[in-house]
């Protein structure tokens, strides 16, 4: 077991750099400067209050990297691309898209997940954030919205072939990172004595008991994804490509009345010609979750010996978030229809953070044995020192809260005949209302976006020629 130096120079610069080390680090958790949580906070401030200009603002600023990405730059990247997008400015947000893609593809040729066991020494936010499977995919979703809100469907086009093939490597991508990072940990007796104790997985299981108390998605695919590129392809013209589209998106989401129609519909087409004179709201609904942090003693007999002033971990855990709106009242001046849900990002957000969460738990549990071991070794040369450290452990033991926050909480759709006099009503119910005219198109789109309770409703109509 690893002791501190005896010769007194070498063991003085120790002590000071150790002291130093907590100090910073105490200061950091006392005043909230830690960004994977106060900036959140901010943002999520902004943004769930309307002002959607200042969560802009913030979310630009703490993008620090240009070709070198900083470590939380996909993450603030995202934000500022998908508020872009509220406010409408379409080129903007695939900007910031295209440099959150950057960053991304950064990350994943630096491969920084695999290597990151060197976080184990503080925490999890040492890592930086890279994106998860769920992100890229809404990532490329957003860019092909936004070209279709452009009219450039060609571009459009790459962008759902490019959101789709993400979701065709996720399950694969799950399978080998996970086995490598299994593989890795195992290395460490520390991480073969959590798999072995039960008394830790008792803790975790009284803290958090609903974890596995979801329905996950297949594969990892977004159901909106698969479903919107399927009714992007029909109306276009590529009934083959589209028609599959919609039938795997059936098979996900069969409450869904309209998925299920739209692909009788696109096969119908194959017989009686194109489809038209057809109208499809999109609603997006409320605040997707984000994350919060609890914190778990451990029992010392983790440890050898007793001589262990702090031993805990700090994990994450999915907060819902509410919607804005139960659903979406769509009158075309002769019948009325409701948006059903196509999507619950919940379940999305869920799918990927259950695959994760071992992983980050043995993370967790490593790092707190560092720790501890370092406590324990001090103990025996300087038990002020050892006391030190213990305040440093207490410190740097922080949950990994970031997400990307500005996601809906759920997606629901609609699709009604088009207006005859071109004016389509939509209702939520709380009464107010959006008269939104279609003008004159074969078929049309129109996306609704609605963050939380109050907020002004914000559309565009994405016509089909």
């Amino acid at each position: 077991m690893w002791k501190p130096s005896r010769d007194l120079k070498i063991y003085s610069i120790f002590r000071t750099a150790l002291i130093l080390m907590t100090v910073c680090a105490v200061i950091a958790a006392v005043s909230g400067c830690n960004p994977t949580r106060s900036n959140l906070d901010k943002f999520n401030s902004s943004y769930t209050s309307g002002n959607y200009d200042d969560a802009l603002s913030k979310a630009e600023k703490w993008v620090k990297g240009n070709e070198t990405p900083a470590k939380n730059d996909v993450l603030w990247a995202l934000n500022a691309g998908s508020v872009k997008m509220l406010l409408g400015d379409y080129e903007g947000s695939i900007e910031w898209f295209d440099r959150a893609e950057e960053f991304i593809g950064y990350y994943d040729y630096e491969n920084v997940v695999l290597n990151s066991l060197g976080s184990t020494l503080i925490n999890d936010t040492a890592i930086p954030y890279g994106g998860t499977r769920y992100d890229r995919i809404m990532l490329n979703t957003y860019k092909a919205l936004n070209f279709m809100m452009l009219g450039d469907f060609e571009l459009a086009r790459v962008e759902f072939n490019r959101a789709l093939e993400r979701q065709n490597r996720a399950k694969d991508y799950f399978s080998k990172e996970i086995n490598q990072l299994r593989e890795d940990l195992s290395k460490y007796p520390d991480y073969r004595q959590y798999e072995q104790n039960h008394d830790i997985q008792d803790s975790i299981d009284r803290v958090y008991p609903s974890l596995r108390n979801f329905e996950p998605y297949p594969d990892f695919v977004n159901p909106f994804t698969t479903y919107l590129a399927g009714l992007f392809f029909v109306l276009s013209g590529d009934l083959d490509k589209g028609s599959f589209l919609l039938k795997e998106t059936c098979g996900m989401v069969p409450g869904n009345p309209y998925v299920c129609d739209d692909f009788e519909a696109a096969e119908a087409a194959y017989q009686k010609g194109e489809i038209k004179n057809k109208v499809w709201v999109f609603f997006e609904n409320g605040l997707g979750p984000v994350k919060d942090e609890f914190r778990i003693d451990l029992p010392l007999f983790v440890f050898e010996g007793s001589r262990v002033y702090y031993a805990g971990i700090a994990l994450p855990r999915l907060v819902k978030r509410p919607g804005s709106a139960y659903a979406l009242t769509i009158n075309n001046g002769s019948e009325e229809a409701q948006t059903k849900a196509v999507v619950n990002m919940d379940r999305v957000v869920s799918t990927e953070f259950e695959k994760d969460f071992s992983i980050i738990l043995a993370r967790a549990v490593i790092s707190a044995s560092f720790k501890g071991a370092a406590q324990y070794a001090l103990h025996r040369e300087d038990s002020t020192l050892a006391a030190i450290m213990a305040i440093y452990s207490a410190a740097t033991t922080t949950a990994d809260v970031r997400i990307w926050s500005s996601l809906p909480k759920n997606i629901q759709v609609a699709r009604t005949q088009a207006p005859q006099n071109g004016i389509l009503t939509i209702n939520n119910p709380s009464g107010s209302g959006m008269r939104i005219n279609i003008g004159d198109c074969k078929n049309a789109i129109v996306y609704v976006r609605i963050p939380f309770a109050g907020a002004e409703p914000v559309y565009n109509v994405i016509k089909f020629n």
